[in-house]
């Protein structure tokens, strides 16, 4: 949670400054991405998932230059064949969360077509299934770990108004410190679509 507060407070502060030095309002360059994708399978027992992501963008220009990005990911995966360390559950589910701050750029392309892509660097918390023996039965509780992530993107849109667009992206997700996967590899590529807008 105050991995969380820091990222929401430093994304404002720059956002609030970038407004600030380029004219108007914080919320006139104020845009909400929302995807929905899927995530390939790394191997080793991993299988292929989906992701949701919630973002929040700031924009020099709503078109054109620099931008900022915060992202919320929430991300599911289905593991086999014992192939995560540290559980005695050897089918399972992963989940994480992926908390990710970063710049980009973006240029038009043509007419409604925007072009961009972003650096992203962060944290993902892990969770997944450990089982109790007890007297009278079974307890399956969650393990949790934290990993530090940096995440590179780049993506199209389609401006079907002025302010909103759909967009495709493809993502690629590394670890900086691998987690608990056995084959020490759980870089996450994947691809999404979705939706962009202003809030007002």
């Amino acid at each position: 949670m105050r991995n969380l507060c820091l990222f929401f407070l430093l994304f404002f502060t720059c956002a609030h400054a970038s407004g600030q030095s380029s004219g108007g309002t914080f919320f006139d360059k104020l845009y909400l991405p929302f995807g929905i994708g899927y995530t390939l399978s790394p191997g080793g027992g991993i299988q292929s998932g989906f992701v949701l992501s919630t973002s929040a963008e700031v924009r020099i220009k709503d078109r054109q230059g620099i931008f900022l990005r915060f992202n919320y990911n929430s991300r599911t995966n289905n593991y086999r064949n014992g192939a995560v360390d540290n559980t005695n559950a050897i089918i399972g589910k992963i989940n994480a969360d992926d908390f990710l701050l970063g710049m980009g750029y973006r240029c038009k392309v043509y007419k409604r077509i925007s072009a961009f892509a972003l650096v992203q660097g962060g944290m993902s918390d892990y969770s997944y299934p450990y089982i109790t023996s007890l007297t009278n039965g079974y307890k399956v509780s969650q393990q949790s770990k934290m990993v530090p992530v940096m995440a590179g993107i780049g993506g199209i849109e389609f401006y079907f108004v002025k302010s909103a667009a759909i967009f495709i992206e493809g993502s690629y997700l590394y670890h900086i410190k691998q987690p608990f996967i056995k084959n020490n590899n759980y870089d996450v590529p994947g691809i999404s679509v979705g939706i962009t807008t202003k809030l007002f």
